[in-house]
């Protein structure tokens, strides 16, 4: 089978695949650049509490260490929910309805499950958890030990509010998963102001104020989420009944989310190496380190939203054989990413010192240190932002073409062979610790010279139809 299976003249919606694109990205770039929040305001905020310059100190040190701890099971879950998106994008593409809905739906049960092995179980480890990171007893170690437990219980809001908006962006559905994800940032917020502060009759929790806001915002937007489902589309629709685990469709999302998880689990673990490798440095690095890359998130999650875009439309062409119309529905995810994260990369570069400052507890040597890391971290970084959306969108169409263990192979590699070891070595030369910044940059174009030789390749294309020859030598 060839391209030739394709009208000659294109399709109308492959002539608005730009409009497609688009109006599915747009609200998705919004909505999933709101998972970055979390964490952005939590910090900033937990650091406006405290007016002593050491407790303060003290206190976001345990918030960012608990919060990176908290980050690694949402990182695996958000790689079983992309992987989600392919099996029922690809259900909904060849108009099967009632597939679609069942994956759905055991999508949302495998939450259920991930919430108790990924949140509950690790949080009743909290104090031992927190122990291994050499935290300081008293105050850091009481921060770090009673939001890691509050974050790990409640766990399962935002497992689910990922799910769901999964469920709906497979659908092309793409205001929803914006608005539920604008309105639990908006929730969180004010849920901070209130509870951190003691504000309105609330009590003043401080940095555990932050945790149960975060909590709480996403247990508001999942209660929505889940009244939209109950009336959306028949695809993701949800209802009383249906709700017994299938194993088909379980070893399905599982098989295309697996894969996924643990290349992001990968990505995680490098940024984890970086921070061991930067640590001798001292804390002001540490500092600028955490601060950075969680501006960088910001980022990062609003190029997911052009690559989970280019995932759910892709899938729904390759099933029903329009491989051309794939192809460029991927191009222009690819330029429409690029553009976006380049216009970070070059806000960031412009106005470094400032946003670290944000971050910023007091005039202290210390602090003025950290601001000297950060910039320099997001100045030399931002160089590798217009590879990192290219990165992204293959990645994703890869994943959404049904290709997740060649992903997870080329990132294990890249990061973990290249980045991690070239890091080692270029902060022993005169750059210092600016070097790991640099062999993030050149480990990520290498990345996306490799995905676009793979993409262009064309092997996922061809699985692809292979498939269908199976499908139709079965059905015949």
């Amino acid at each position: 089978m060839s391209d030739q299976t394709e009208s000659p003249s294109p399709a109308p919606d492959e002539r608005s695949s730009l409009w497609s694109v688009l109006r599915l990205g747009l609200p998705l770039v919004a909505g999933m650049g709101g998972h970055a929040f979390f964490n952005i305001i939590d910090l900033a905020m937990v650091g406006a509490y405290e007016s002593d310059p050491v407790r303060a100190e003290l206190t976001i040190s345990g918030v960012t260490i608990a919060s990176l701890l908290v980050t690694v099971p949402l990182v695996f879950v958000n790689g079983i929910c992309n992987g989600s998106v392919a099996v029922i994008a690809q259900h909904f593409g060849a108009g099967n309805m009632r597939r679609a809905n069942q994956a759905s739906r055991q999508a949302l049960l495998l939450c259920l499950l991930f919430s108790v092995l990924l949140g509950v179980i690790p949080g009743l480890l909290s104090g031992p958890i927190v122990d291994a990171f050499e935290v300081s007893a008293g105050l850091e170690r009481d921060v770090a030990e009673e939001y890691f437990l509050i974050m790990s219980h409640g766990a399962v809001t935002g497992f689910l509010l990922m799910q769901i908006t999964s469920n709906m962006r497979a659908i092309a559905l793409g205001i929803w998963p914006m608005v539920l994800l604008l309105l639990s940032n908006f929730g969180n917020i004010v849920g901070n102001y209130a509870l951190i502060f003691g504000t309105w009759g609330f009590p003043e929790l401080g940095a555990s104020g932050a945790a149960w806001a975060t909590v709480a915002a996403r247990l508001m937007s999942v209660v929505l989420g889940l009244f939209v489902l109950a009336r959306a589309h028949p695809a993701i629709r949800i209802g009383l009944g249906g709700w017994r685990p299938r194993l088909r469709f379980l070893t399905q999302i599982t098989a295309f989310g697996l894969p996924v998880a643990l290349q992001w689990t990968v990505r995680m673990a490098a940024m984890l190496l970086l921070l061991l490798v930067v640590a001798p440095a001292g804390a002001a690095v540490k500092a600028a380190y955490g601060i950075g890359t969680r501006l960088e998130t910001l980022t990062v999650f609003a190029g997911l939203g052009w690559g989970s875009a280019c995932a759910a439309l892709l899938g729904q062409r390759l099933v029903q054989g329009r491989i051309k119309a794939a192809r460029l529905l991927t191009a222009q995810s690819a330029a429409l990413n690029v553009a976006t994260m380049t216009l970070m990369a070059v806000v960031y570069f412009i106005f470094a010192e400032d946003l670290i400052r944000l971050f910023s507890l007091s005039a202290t040597e210390e602090v003025a240190g950290t601001v000297e890391h950060g910039a320099r971290f997001l100045r030399v970084s931002a160089f590798s932002y217009p590879a990192y959306a290219l990165s992204i969108v293959w990645v994703h169409g890869l994943n959404g073409a049904g290709s997740v263990k060649t992903p997870l192979l080329i990132d294990t590699i890249g990061l973990l062979v290249v980045q991690v070891p070239l890091a080692m070595w270029l902060v022993k030369t005169d750059l210092g610790t600016e070097g790991a910044w640099w062999a993030i940059v050149v480990s990520q174009w290498l990345l996306a010279l490799v995905y676009y030789l793979v993409f262009r390749k064309g092997w996922w294309e061809r699985k692809r139809l292979q498939r269908k020859r199976q499908q139709r030598t079965r059905s015949g």
